[in-house]
Formats: structure tokens, C-alpha cells, sequence
């Protein structure tokens, strides 16, 4: 790890799922110590990872639901990466068509594949309920999909927050969770060459 209070942030963060629509950080003492971060010194000089290193605290900042703190980075990353977290940013804000938008900007991400596998794998227990136009049946559809595709989820997850079902909504924060995970591994990956999920116990 290249900064030692990371994995004491990755830690608590770890089994929590950001919420759909969060009114205020988890714990905003975490997000001090996200601020306290510096990215820029784990790129040992190399300009091109710093935008990946910048992605890895924006994507902390939305585990812990802290939407302002992620936008503040995540308008100023121009890759793929940035745009994905922006448009989740605006999905958790409640701005639908701005969080599509981004999603759109964002095209397919390296890990959309790997998304789409976790939801698969997710929902696959969940056998088809009643409702055929149910957030549940919507999402075991997307599921199936060839990939993954987050402006399609976005609609799911604003029916959801219309219209709340305990159920389906601690779901559709664990597919939340999936895509957070994902781009910090990515990320991480890209910009310090290891796994940022390494030192979890």
C-alpha cells in the first residue's frame, strides 16, 4: 500500500453498502481522513496514473456517501473512470439524467464485464416473482444482458426510490457496492500496480 492510513479507510468501509440516495456521509470523521489522502504520491512521478489515483479517492468518497467530496474530483478526471464515477454521483444525488449522461460519456468500462458477472452471480438466486414489471424481474433481466449497463440500472434504481421495497433496495446498494469495488480495484490497479484489497481481513 502506498499510504499507510488506506487500508485502515478500505477496512472500514469494507462491508458497507452505499446508499441509493444518502442525505449526508456515513461517517464524516472517514471522510477527514479520505481528504488527508495524497494520491499524487503513489504515482512515483507518473503523470498519466495520477487521474486513476485521483479515481481511487473519489471512489472512497462515494462509499462513504459523501457526494460533494466525490464530485469535487470526479469532474476534473477526463477518462472513463471519472465519467462513471461522476454519473454515480449524480444517480445517488437523485439527478437521473445527469447520471445518464456521464454513463453514457463514460462507453463501456474495462470492468464492465466483471460488473455485470458480480450482478449475475448476486441476483442469480432470486427466482422470477409475481410482477413481471417488478424492480426484481427488471433486474435479474439486466443481469442477463451480454453487458453490463449502468444507464439501465439507473432507471431501476430511480423506480426504486419512488416507490421503496425494502428488498429490492438493500439489492440494488449491493450492486451499488459492486461497482464502487470494482472501480477502486481498477483503479488502483492502474495507478500503483497491486490491489487496493490486499490487506483486508
Amino acid at each position: 500500500m502506498r499510504d499507510r492510513v488506506l487500508p485502515e479507510i478500505v477496512q472500514a468501509l469494507w462491508k458497507r453498502e452505499p446508499l441509493l440516495q444518502p442525505g449526508e456521509p456515513w461517517q464524516p470523521d472517514l471522510d477527514g481522513r479520505i481528504g488527508k489522502l495524497q494520491p499524487e504520491r503513489w504515482i512515483d512521478g507518473d503523470a498519466n496514473k495520477l487521474q486513476y489515483a485521483q479515481a481511487v479517492q473519489s471512489g472512497l468518497y462515494l462509499w462513504n456517501d459523501s457526494l460533494n467530496a466525490s464530485h469535487e474530483l470526479s469532474q476534473r478526471i477526463t477518462n472513463e473512470t471519472g465519467s462513471y464515477l461522476h454519473g454515480m454521483m449524480h444517480r445517488m444525488e437523485g439527478d437521473y439524467p445527469n447520471a445518464s449522461y456521464w454513463f453514457r460519456t463514460a462507453g463501456s468500462h474495462p470492468v464492465a464485464s466483471r460488473i455485470q458477472n458480480r450482478v449475475q452471480s448476486l441476483v442469480s438466486g432470486h427466482k422470477t416473482i409475481d410482477k413481471p414489471n417488478s424492480l426484481m424481474n427488471e433486474l435479474i433481466h439486466l443481469s442477463e444482458q451480454s453487458e453490463w449497463n449502468p444507464v439501465y440500472f439507473t432507471a431501476l434504481v430511480e423506480r426504486a426510490c419512488e416507490a421503496p421495497e425494502s428488498t429490492v433496495v438493500r439489492t440494488l446498494q449491493a450492486v451499488q457496492r459492486i461497482e464502487v469495488v470494482l472501480l477502486l480495484e481498477y483503479s488502483y490497479q492502474v495507478c500503483c500496480e497491486e490491489s487496493i484489497f490486499d490487506y483486508i481481513v
